[in-house]
């Protein structure tokens, strides 16, 4: 409805105009068809209403409710404005033209202005990506869906050794048909069509319930994927591009499951299977080690999985146990954004400050309440540093520090104590000589554990020269981000110092932060009544929302892992069952010998035995390599837990135990004349 921007709206006087959602039309409007050429106010400024988009409309995790138009001033032409990186830029492709022909012209643009820029350009690339690419790369879960889909592999592969033994033993019991067939003109290729064949059709039915069964699954995963607006955004469905996918991993699970029982099968000796009349014959020793092999290989690939979600799972607990550095317990945050119209300058944001936090100081059962450029442990933005009379190194190596911006009771209110020195105080204002607080890791990395009391520092923010600010103060490590090991270099400006227009506030209570919110939007109230108050939620709420998709990840991979080992003892099972079935006479033969119930059990226990030593031996070996390839693709992902290494081996053992037992018994209590008597 209505229309988009125009040529020119992007100038300067002309720009105030807006688009809206789909969503927001409908929530905040009422779907009012006469929106169109309406005023509404964004920011305390008025935006004349020239459309709405679809509800089609939709930019996989991108969830803008308004856009207005972009407009360039001489500000952006500045140095400093060439280092602001936040913006996204997006286009469509001219007909005819590929992603690779679009890559190459963008690459060389950054070049020339690497070489016009050095000083801001230098080390910075250019990467041109589709939009589901961009959103993977964005979301940063590449590594884990190559994990996962790893994972999905193996337990395919378990699932295809499973069926091909069952076609292995279907082919043994077949041995005089196909013998018959043989004999009457058949030739190797025909037989071995005819078994692909049957092994298609079984792959075709499994992958079409495997899609009926999607549909549920989906909606499974969908009700996992709520964590954050622009996962949610993403739309999950089933399309052509799906179906097709599973169309071709059913034919290539045809040819895994079907190929190598049709070769054994059609090397059958003719003259030799239709002689053989006994319907207990032997399988046949390569029968035999083959499907010996395909079960062993199925223990293996579990031990692996089993190894590699218990160490992804120990390494998610071991980071949602860990000291981030504050109390984030009895925390309420909020986030605030000053508008240009009334808080232009740093002396409004200062005063609105000063004007909010005591109030918020005076509401009963608040201890500290506070304001910050960004929370603790929600990953800061950094800021390019300079310590005097230090020379400084090239810009690329220059020396970075992660940023924050805080009132003085900052400190108190997160629960970060203080190390050395002194913290902020309401004299460090504008007409106080510049000072800055750190965090111990600062004094180890950066000033090499040097005293840092008289110590200056300069700070790149802003766009001006670096102004020489002294330390004053030491506090204690704050995890860079609350799913993360890592601990970075930390600065603290005062706010009276620093002001700045987007900020977050924090109040420490004796009591469930929660019930306070109601409060604080009055409060608020009372300071501006337009000022629009947003994320309004506990410090441990905020925390659980950066679990982001961790959890669902180990649970989809723990549900994978703990299929693929009940395939492996259903695999064993089967393989001691059916090899029982097929030496009933034999084990007839023996107890009619004097061999007792006891050891025709342990006979038919070390054939499992063996077959689960042996798969666990190679599981092993190759579960070594975990830690380290999970350190190589998971950033600050820091895995090691030996004890896994004996702990899920024994469990694997002892379920291989129990899958042989079964048949095992069964054996062992086979009549010695009933057996003798079959042919």
């Amino acid at each position: 409805m209505g229309r988009t921007f125009a040529t020119g709206e992007d100038a300067a006087g002309r720009d105030h105009v807006v688009v809206l959602s789909h969503g927001i039309w409908e929530r905040r409007f009422g779907a009012d068809a006469s929106i169109i050429g309406q005023s509404v106010r964004l920011n305390r400024e008025p935006y004349t209403v020239v459309g709405v988009m679809p509800a089609s409309f939709q930019m996989l995790g991108f969830t803008p409710q308004v856009w207005i138009p972009l407009t360039m001033n001489v500000a952006n032409a500045t140095a400093a404005a060439r280092k602001d990186r936040s913006l996204y830029m997006f286009a469509r492709l001219k007909p005819g033209v590929t992603i690779e022909q679009a890559r190459a012209e963008m690459v060389t643009l950054g070049r020339r202005a690497e070489e016009a820029f050095p000083e801001s350009e230098k080390g910075w690339g250019v990467m041109v990506r589709t939009l589901p690419d961009f959103l993977i790369y964005g979301f940063g879960i590449r590594s884990g869906l190559a994990v996962m889909m790893t994972t999905v592999g193996f337990v395919l592969m378990i699932a295809c050794a499973n069926v091909a033994g069952l076609l292995l033993a279907r082919a043994v019991g077949r041995r005089k048909e196909l013998a018959i067939r043989g004999a009457l003109g058949a030739g190797r290729l025909r037989i071995v069509r005819q078994l692909l064949t049957e092994g298609l059709v079984i792959s075709l039915l499994g992958g079409g319930l495997g899609l009926l069964l999607s549909y549920w699954g989906i909606q499974l995963v969908a009700s996992g994927m709520t964590f954050n607006e622009a996962i949610s955004a993403v739309p999950l469905k089933l399309d052509w591009s799906v179906a097709l996918f599973a169309t071709g991993i059913s034919l290539v699970c045809a040819v895994l499951c079907g190929l190598v029982p049709a070769l054994n099968a059609s090397r059958t000796d003719i003259t030799t299977n239709l002689k053989d009349e006994s319907r207990t014959a032997s399988a046949g020793r390569s029968h035999s080690r083959l499907r010996t092999v395909m079960v062993t290989g199925e223990i293996a690939l579990a031990l692996v999985l089993l190894v590699g979600v218990g160490l992804l799972f120990r390494e998610l607990f071991v980071i949602a146990h860990q000291n981030l550095g504050f109390r984030p317990d009895h925390l309420l945050t909020a986030s605030l954004s000053l508008d240009n119209v009334r808080y232009e300058g740093a002396p409004q944001q200062v005063s609105f400050v000063r004007d909010l936090i005591p109030r918020l100081q005076n509401i009963p059962g608040v201890e500290a309440a506070a304001a910050a450029s960004n929370l603790p442990s929600t990953g800061a933005g950094d800021v390019t540093l300079h310590i005097k009379d230090q020379p400084d190194p090239a810009s690329e190596q220059a020396p970075t520090a992660l940023h924050y911006v805080v009132t003085p009771e900052y400190f108190r209110a997160a629960g970060i104590g203080l190390w050395q020195g002194r913290s902020f105080t309401e004299t460090d204002n504008t007409s106080a000589p510049p000072v800055v607080l750190v965090n111990r890791e600062f004094v180890h990395r950066l000033l090499h554990d040097q005293e840092p009391f008289g110590k200056q520092i300069g700070l790149d923010v802003g766009g001006s020269a670096p102004e020489w600010r002294q330390i004053v103060g030491v506090v204690e490590n704050v995890k860079t981000y609350s799913e993360a090991t890592r601990e970075e270099p930390n600065v603290y400006e005062p706010f009276l110092q620093h002001p700045v227009s987007s900020f977050s506030v924090l109040i420490r209570t004796n009591f469930d932060p929660n019930t306070l919110a109601s409060v604080l939007r009055s409060t608020l109230a009372q300071v501006d009544s337009d000022l629009p108050l947003s994320n309004v939620m506990s410090m441990a709420a905020v925390l659980e929302r950066q679990k982001a998709g961790n959890p669902l990840f180990v649970h989809v991979l723990a549900t994978f892992a703990v299929l693929a080992l009940i395939l492996s003892a259903i695999g064993i099972y089967g393989l001691v069952a059916y090899s029982v079935g097929q030496r009933t006479h034999e084990i007839g033969i023996r107890m009619a010998l004097g061999a007792k119930n006891q050891d025709v059990l342990r006979m038919i226990l070390s054939q499992g035995v063996k077959m689960a030593g042996i798969g666990v031996g190679v599981g092993l070996v190759l579960a070594l390599p975990l830690p380290k390839i999970f350190g190589a693709i998971f950033f600050d992902l820091h895995v090691n837990e030996p004890r896994l290494y004996f702990a899920v081996p024994v469990f694997i053992f002892l379920v291989a135990i129990a899958a042989t037992y079964i048949p095992a018994r069964r054996a062992a209590r086979v009549d010695p004349m009933s057996a003798l008597r079959q042919e």
